[in-house]
């Protein structure tokens, strides 16, 4: 009876450490020590799964852990802040390929907004037997026939001999901060809730979404909440620890208490036996 209950407890307590391990997997990500977690709409390409994010909010992590958001016509932006709540993504534009493509742009999902502050750039066109040099090509903005480079107008360029060639095209200031904003899908009113945003499990065909959970805390509740779990948690390994000590010491005793109860039959067997064996000669002298 005691065993059947031991288990009982074991898959029970098993149970409830797999459902709470379950419950805290989530689609969360980020591309390095900067902070900024990445979570629906947006999913990160070749780390996570595509269910973890909305169509057409896919970034990407470079080598250097920026978080990059590529758009039509080879634009890549570098994402500074993502605030899900307003729903507005501050990135910069460091190749400055945004202007040059502003048709293709609006497809996207976005609308752009653009902040005065800026940084001038010098364009040259050089030709492809130059060597390049990736940190100033535009490949958005080069060709088959010639490479874009970019050099910030504040640099000396005058005794650069990657430039001796190229032909200056024209000065052009690159907004340093670029506000971009989506209305699809909305998330807004799950984020002012604390709660989580992901695609709603239907049949449908249409993409849906809904708000999970319950409102997450704020940040003093959930240093509580955390102390709370690690309480408890250390509790139930408690409460385990002890269920598996009495079953064991259970177990212990009554293994003594059988072995001392063989050993006290076995004398008084071995007991009998002699008084037996001693009384025969008795009976057969009679």
């Amino acid at each position: 009876m005691m065993k059947g209950s031991s288990k009982k407890a074991i898959c029970l307590f098993c149970f409830i450490f797999i459902a709470e391990l379950g419950a805290s997997l989530n689609c969360t990500g980020s591309c390095g020590n900067r902070g900024l977690h990445i979570r629906f709409p947006f999913w990160i390409k070749d780390r996570q799964p595509e269910q973890c994010g909305y169509p057409g909010f896919d970034l990407s992590c470079n080598e250097m852990g920026d978080i990059v958001l590529e758009l039509r016509g080879a634009v890549k932006l570098y994402i500074d802040m993502i605030d899900y709540k307003n729903q507005v993504i501050y990135a910069s534009d460091p190749k400055g390929c945004l202007r040059s493509h502003h048709s293709n742009f609006y497809s996207s999902g976005f609308h752009i907004q653009f902040k005065m502050s800026k940084v001038n750039f010098t364009i040259f066109n050089c030709s492809l037997n130059n060597a390049r040099s990736l940190n100033w090509m535009v490949p958005c903005l080069s060709t088959l026939y010639y490479d874009v480079l970019a050099v910030d107008s504040e640099q000396s360029i005058d005794d650069n001999e990657l430039l001796l060639s190229c032909t200056k095209m024209y000065d052009l200031p690159v907004p340093h901060d670029i506000r971009l904003s989506w209305s699809n899908p909305n998330c807004g009113s799950c984020e002012a809730t604390g709660k989580v945003c992901g695609l709603r499990e239907n049949r449908s065909t249409e993409l849906e979404t809904e708000c999970y959970g319950l409102p997450r805390p704020e940040k003093g509740a959930r240093k509580r909440n955390l102390t709370i779990g690690v309480t408890t948690g250390s509790i139930l390994f408690g409460v385990l620890a002890i269920a598996v000590y009495q079953i064991y010491s259970f177990r212990k005793s009554e293994e003594e208490y059988q072995a001392k109860l063989h050993s006290s039959k076995e004398k008084e067997y071995k007991y009998a036996k002699a008084v037996i064996y001693e009384l025969l000669p008795t009976v057969d002298s009679e």
